[in-house]
């Protein structure tokens, strides 16, 4: 019993395996991403259609072509895409697991496979949830899936909506870091210089230069003219806070009284979720 009921699992194996190399054979499925054709051979998989309509893509060859970074758990048999956003993937699930730590469980209409030794993931799925500002369309006059990894500008949004978008009010350098997001302050500068104002000497910030946010996909820079802000308020012992745009994104900065280098900077949320900086819930803490 036990050896007709293994010829029989084998014999379900192999005709799986032959009705996917077949179908690829006579009608091939083609992956391009940014306009060039990936390969594909028996040794990397090819992909296919899958019983739900849905494009399997040989996992490896098509994220490694990408440049995103592949993690495999054996001993779960789940794979991680560690992409803008982490992407935890069951194998055999109608289901995802999204962002840091354990992830939101997040339904799928299809499932990731491995036939024949190989992983196959349902390429739109993982993609729509680990990349950012990545567009995922089907050519059916060639039949290819087109990936198209685009950065964004200060007036795109990504392709979330705006109200799903998880963010804070203000970002300092800390929580942009949080967010994968990395601040380039190496051509901002300021500088200090009193004037009497009334008989009393009045400490002044002056700032100028760059302020560059960037994450891996888009970046947005802020040109700053020199720009004039009172330091402490003596009289009201109390901080100078300035406050202004530029390039779309609203910085505010906090002065001290034991500090003369404005460094504690802060950058409006919805600003950087307008420019495309931030555009899910792509945060590594529970703010």
């Amino acid at each position: 019993m036990k050896k007709i009921r293994l010829t029989i699992l084998v014999s379900l194996a192999l005709a799986l395996l032959l009705s996917i190399g077949v179908h690829g054979a006579s009608n091939p499925i083609g992956i391009a991403i940014n306009g060039t054709p990936v390969t594909f051979t028996q040794d990397t998989g090819m992909p296919f259609l899958d019983k739900n309509g849905r494009t399997q893509v040989p996992l490896k060859v098509v994220l490694n072509a990408m440049n995103v970074e592949v993690l495999w758990d054996g001993t779960k048999r789940e794979v991680t895409v560690d992409g803008y956003r982490k992407v935890r993937i069951p194998i055999g699930q109608k289901y995802l697991y999204v962002g840091v730590g354990e992830g939101e469980k997040t339904a799928i209409d299809t499932a990731a496979v491995i036939v024949g030794g190989k992983t196959y993931i349902p390429i739109a799925a993982v993609l729509t949830y680990s990349q950012r500002s990545c567009n995922v369309t089907w050519d059916n006059a060639t039949r290819t899936v087109v990936i198209a990894q685009q950065g964004l500008t200060p007036n795109t949004t990504a392709h979330i909506p705006a109200e799903k978008i998880t963010y804070l009010e203000w970002y300092d350098e800390n929580a942009l870091g949080n967010d994968k997001i990395t601040l380039d302050k190496s051509q901002f500068g300021k500088k200090m210089f009193s004037i009497e104002e009334n008989g009393k000497d009045r400490l002044y910030h002056v700032i100028s230069g760059k302020i560059t946010l960037s994450t891996k996909s888009t970046s947005v820079t802020m040109d700053i003219p020199e720009t004039k802000f009172r330091d402490w308020d003596v009289e009201k012992n109390q901080q100078t806070v300035f406050e202004q745009t530029f390039n779309g994104i609203t910085m505010r900065i906090y002065t001290s009284i034991n500090d003369d280098n404005p460094n504690h900077i802060m950058f409006k949320g919805a600003d950087l979720v307008k420019a495309g900086i931030i555009t899910a819930e792509n945060k590594a803490f529970d703010y």
